[in-house]
């Protein structure tokens, strides 16, 4: 099954076919999220809701295999309004903090206070990053994508993905060499059951297959009609003004005649305006 696949069964009324999705690009729209706020439960529970506006929203995407970069689109906007309500970065960094002493390894702890100081160290700097420098590093380090499977992922040109690559291993030197241990301390958790619980939860999808070209078939009538309006009522100026235009010279029915046609112009601009 590939992604459209998917979203034609999903859209036909099987729920099931969304997990499939689902299982593709949690990993990876949890890593994202994590880059963007710094907190594993704040990303888990962003990473929830951008599967479920998706599946809401499921009906209204028109390209079938434009479903990655779609979903990453949610994603971000989702966080970018949680940034701005709740959020505030040096919150952030504490949080990622306190989350890489949430491992059960036991470690030496000479070690473990050298490698955490490295970590704190590490994570203050990439919070520096905007958020597509750490979003691309959180896919490329985090999830070992090449630099086309980034771009074709979240629908950014591959030159962009590298120039974001290259900026911020520049901004970060020779600290660029510990980003694949930075998220290797941040394993992905089970999401698949929580998103699922959370489509099912939903219901059934408002719309589908059959609404959308219900709606298509419906605005090609209002379209039609509207049209036929500007097309009578046009047929109906000439009539009224036929007599009076036969009087005039050739030279000022053509100015006539253009400015009518501007006028029907602006009429029909106005009448078929969404």
């Amino acid at each position: 099954m590939d992604d459209q696949e998917a979203i034609e069964a999903t859209l036909s009324g099987n729920r099931e076919a969304f997990g499939f999705l689902v299982s593709q690009y949690q990993a990876k729209v949890y890593a994202v999220a994590l880059a963007r706020v710094y907190d594993r439960q704040d990303a888990q529970d962003l990473c929830q809701e951008a599967f479920l506006r998706a599946y809401l929203r499921l009906p209204t995407l028109r390209n079938r295999d434009a479903f990655a970069p779609w979903l990453f689109m949610i994603l971000r906007r989702l966080c970018v309004d949680f940034v701005r309500g709740k959020w505030r970065k040096e919150l952030g960094e504490q949080a990622m903090k306190r989350n890489q002493g949430d491992t059960e390894d036991t470690v030496d702890p000479q070690h473990d206070v050298a490698a955490t100081d490295a970590a704190e160290t590490l994570w203050a700097h990439i919070g520096q990053l905007d958020d597509s420098s750490r979003e691309v590093l959180s896919l490329h380090y985090g999830q070992d994508l090449k630099v086309s499977e980034i771009a074709a992922l979240t629908g950014v040109r591959e030159s962009a993905v590298k120039m974001r690559l290259q900026r911020a291993r520049s901004r970060l030197g020779d600290q660029a060499g510990h980003l694949k241990g930075a998220w290797g301390i941040a394993p992905v958790p089970a999401l698949s059951a929580g998103i699922m619980k959370a489509v099912t939860n939903a219901g059934p999808l408002k719309g589908g297959i059959a609404a959308s070209s219900s709606w298509l078939g419906g605005a090609a009538v209002v379209a039609a009609l509207s049209w036929a309006y500007v097309a009578v009522f046009a047929v109906a100026i000439g009539a009224a003004f036929k007599r009076e235009i036969d009087l005039i010279s050739p030279r000022d029915k053509l100015k006539q005649l253009a400015f009518a046609g501007g006028a029907l112009l602006l009429m029909a601009s106005m009448v078929l305006r969404p």
